[in-house]
């Protein structure tokens, strides 16, 4: 398969048999890339954004008109980590198979000679943050901006899924007006080369191992137009959590999202930059039941833009489906904190039996990758403080039965454990003083 690419006035554009598909920023934004820094973007983004492409196209060769990316190791390695926990969704090959097809499919570029990074402008103590409405990203760009961090919100649009990108659009654009905040689309339509829909191929998800440090790397045009320092994502404590998948090996929900990975996204930006920028993540020290409170008790007008359903597109729902186990959990730690669901646009009481089967702790054949390696020891907690809070249902009365007991019998331990301040390691150093004690402040009654 023979992908071209070409710079043009807004981004890179890519033709195939399939089409043409581009990566679009806004003007003012790539105008800001001087040309020499958009040919070294675009060797690495092109390579990137399709790395994963022999997986879900078949392709056993794809053939670039750009030269090699200078971070092509970096971004197989990554994937390659990533992969084993994106099997363990739909995928019917096995890990090894899976790893074999990445690794014996045959790139070639019009030169061998990569590039050396070009990052040319200084930069200040502004913040990127790569923003998806969802309950992580909010908290962290709040938290941002009380450090002093005056952050600039990136959205980057897949395309994939319309329902879900054009309500996300929508929210951050109201937030961002109302907030005083600046706020940027980036449309990337080299996504759906990625898409298993695409290619009339069975439902996967390996196609997008290579998304989070995508959205990281994909900022740096961000970075060189506001002169910002720093990349920040919602990479939060949970996701650190690793798992054993179907095949016995250990993995993470989302590599790129780990500790390890964290860190390792901070030196590609450190190195694509020369040191003018980092990457790393404001919201690492907590638990997801946690970043509920702190979002909900202390910046409210951000947390009622909260939104993380996956299954609009498939609804007739403008927010929440209600249908899926993303609704359900924002819904029960809501209950959790003794936050009203109805402030995040959930009317429904998510706890009557007819939604029994999209709570994932009474149905293990419903979980994630996500799910099993969060453990359930969490969410058991979750149910235990929404039935403290109040909460009726019959999955409530189906909790008390089954877990109740065992929850109330290390209630003090579980309060210490998921609304403790945990380790700060990829908070920027200059804002990690001020971002924990934030969280101390807000979590200090437990």
């Amino acid at each position: 398969m023979r992908l071209n690419f070409r710079i043009f006035n807004k981004g890179l554009r890519v033709k195939c048999r399939k089409g043409v598909f581009a990566l679009t920023y806004p003007r003012s934004v790539w105008s800001a890339f001087s040309k020499k820094e958009k040919y070294f973007f675009a060797d690495n983004a092109a390579y990137l954004n399709t790395a994963c492409l022999p997986l879900v196209s078949g392709a056993g060769e794809i053939k670039y008109n750009t030269s090699m990316p200078i971070f092509k190791d970096f971004f197989d390695q990554s994937i390659l980590k990533d992969l084993p926990s994106a099997v363990e969704e739909h995928e019917k090959e096995s890990t090894e198979k899976i790893l074999a097809r990445f690794n014996s499919a045959k790139r070639s570029f019009s030169s061998k000679i990569a590039k050396t990074p070009v990052f040319e402008t200084d930069t200040n103590g502004r913040a990127v943050v790569t923003f998806s409405a969802g309950k992580d990203t909010l908290l962290s760009l709040a938290v941002c901006r009380e450090a002093g961090l005056d952050p600039v919100a990136v959205y980057i649009n897949d395309t994939v899924s319309p329902s879900e990108n054009r309500y996300k659009i929508n929210a951050t654009q109201k937030l961002s007006k109302e907030h005083n905040l600046d706020f940027e689309i980036v449309s990337n339509t080299i996504e759906r080369l990625n898409d298993f829909e695409l290619w009339d191929g069975d439902e996967t998800e390996v196609g997008y191992s290579h998304m989070i440090q995508s959205f990281c790397f994909l900022s740096i045009p961000l970075l060189k137009s506001y002169n910002a320092g720093y990349v920040i994502m919602g990479n939060e404590l949970d996701l650190n959590n690793s798992f054993v998948n179907k095949e016995g090996i250990v993995c993470y929900p989302s590599y790129d999202q780990s500790f390890e990975g964290t860190k390792k996204l901070n030196n590609l930006v450190k190195q694509a930059t020369h040191g003018k920028a980092s990457a790393g993540s404001v919201i690492s020290p907590l638990h997801d039941l946690a970043i509920m409170r702190v979002l909900h008790k202390r910046y409210p007008s951000m947390g009622k833009y909260q939104f993380s359903c996956t299954g609009l597109d498939a609804s007739r729902a403008k927010r929440w489906c209600s249908k899926c186990p993303d609704c359900v959990k924002p819904f029960l730690y809501s209950w959790a904190n003794n936050i009203s669901p109805k402030k995040i646009g959930i009317n429904q009481n998510l706890f009557n039996k007819k939604f029994l089967k999209h709570h994932v702790l009474f149905n293990a054949g419903e979980k994630g990758r996500y799910e099993k390696s969060h453990g359930d020891e969490q969410v058991k907690f979750g149910y235990y403080l929404a039935y403290k809070n109040g909460a009726k249902g019959y999955i409530i009365d189906l909790f008390k039965k089954r877990f109740l007991k065992e929850v109330r019998e290390k209630e003090d331990k579980l309060y210490r454990k998921y609304y403790s301040v945990h380790s700060a390691e990829t908070i920027p150093k200059k804002i990690r003083q001020r971002v924990v004690s934030i969280y101390k402040e807000e979590l200090s009654c437990f």
